[in-house]
């Protein structure tokens, strides 16, 4: 994995190499992402940047998927930390320690399958981070670095 700089203007616009983002193969699929550079667990808000990046359709189905299923989790172990303190018994909160675990990995995998970003030291311009090599050195390239 590596990390790039890049304009904020070329990345709302799309005007990046037709390389995937994540495996840095030909890739001329653009996709509408949004980024938070500055979101942290304790702090979910920050500014937000829709960006267009050129990534697999599979990838994305996949996020899409995860998403789901860690919100089913994350309702079920809620469900049953409820039923556990209402009296269910000690098999429920298990399945509720179970559900938050699975959760916790899901989510964990799918971060890290994902794009990240960060702000750069230059105004007008992200960091992206969890990016193929060959991705990060095409717009380093575009660029002139």
């Amino acid at each position: 994995m590596a990390r790039v700089r890049a304009r904020i203007d070329d990345l709302e616009r799309g005007d990046l190499p037709a390389l995937s983002v994540k495996t840095g193969k030909a890739c001329a699929h653009p996709v509408a992402v949004v980024l938070r550079p500055e979101q942290k667990p304790w702090s979910p808000f920050g500014p937000k940047f829709a960006v267009v990046v050129p990534l697999e359709p599979a990838r994305v189905r996949a996020r899409r998927l995860l998403t789901r299923i860690t919100w089913v989790l994350l309702v079920a172990a809620a469900a049953a930390l409820v039923a556990a303190a209402t009296g269910a018994g000690s098999a429920v909160l298990l399945l509720a320690g179970g559900a938050l675990v699975a959760y916790v990995v899901l989510v964990l995998i799918g971060e890290l399958r994902w794009i990240g970003s960060r702000r750069s030291e230059e105004d007008g311009e992200l960091e992206l981070t969890r990016v193929h090599r060959a991705f990060a050195r095409a717009v380093d390239e575009q660029y002139g670095r």
